[in-house]
């Protein structure tokens, strides 16, 4: 195993020459990221894997929100305070762009509290991720970011005085192209039509009925799919969600990632 420093927007890596690259947290910092992804999919061997994960648009909503209400309210304006970040719905477009191949994206949000919106200031400059945008205006005015404060804790704030802040991490994931991989079939090769695939589905369901217990009650689609009802989603209560008391040095189960977007 060896190991190469680089930029992610020029990698330092030949043509098919690796088989596994992995982008943990660092991929929202890129300003060109379908070209960087595009750089990934060169340096992959045949069948080799890209995992990366990013922090997603709805990263820091609380923030974004109080920020753009104060500076509203106070100077008549809003300006950029949180960087670009790409969306849910782009990453998938990226990695069909870059020709990857069985493309996957999925979605975590990670629930952070504080006890104050200042303790989240300091836990992301700490970790080196302040707002480098060109188009960012002048820092904000002390004013009015204690009155952004002050509507973080009306419009978010929890019952026992903390404040969230919403961390979204999207995963992407894309095998570089090989022979091995499943291929669509070719178009207009298909023998039966969607009509006749819903006329037979719905001959079955008539001929076959609804399947009674014992007790003479219709078992529920989710039991009969062997679907718990106790499972949930990202961001309902899923295992990767955070959800403690402020240390006053914030939450360290980021692993020392985050977002490059908070307020200078």
């Amino acid at each position: 195993m060896r190991y190469v420093q680089g930029d992610e927007e020029d990698l330092p890596l030949a043509e098919h020459s690796v088989d596994v690259i992995f982008c943990p947290l660092g991929l929202h910092w890129i300003n060109n990221l379908p070209g960087a992804v595009a750089q990934c999919r060169r340096a992959l061997k045949p069948d080799g894997l890209l995992l990366s994960a990013l922090l997603g648009g709805d990263s820091l909503q609380e923030l974004r929100i109080s920020c753009a209400l104060a500076e509203q309210e106070l100077e008549g304006g809003v300006a950029s305070r949180i960087s670009p970040l790409a969306h849910v719905r782009d990453a998938g477009n990226i990695l069909t762009m870059a020709a990857m191949n069985i493309p996957s994206v999925d979605m975590d949000d990670v629930v952070v509290r504080y006890s104050h919106p200042a303790k989240l200031i300091t836990h992301l400059r700490a970790m080196g991720e302040t707002n480098a945008t060109k188009t960012s205006r002048r820092p904000i005015r002390r004013t009015t970011a204690l009155r952004a404060a002050e509507l973080y804790h009306e419009h978010f704030g929890d019952e026992d005085g903390m404040v969230p802040a919403t961390f979204q991490i999207v995963y992407l994931t894309g095998w570089s192209p090989h022979g091995s991989h499943q291929q669509p079939a070719r178009r207009g090769s298909a023998t039966v039509s969607f009509e006749d695939l819903e006329k037979a589905i719905s001959e079955f369901e008539h001929e076959d009925g609804p399947t009674n217990s014992a007790d003479g009650d219709t078992p529920s689609s989710s039991n009969a799919a062997g679907i718990s009802e106790g499972s949930t989603g990202a961001g309902q209560g899923s295992p990767g969600d955070v959800d403690k008391s402020d240390t006053g040095h914030g939450d360290k189960s980021l692993g020392g990632s985050s977002a490059g977007v908070i307020p200078r």
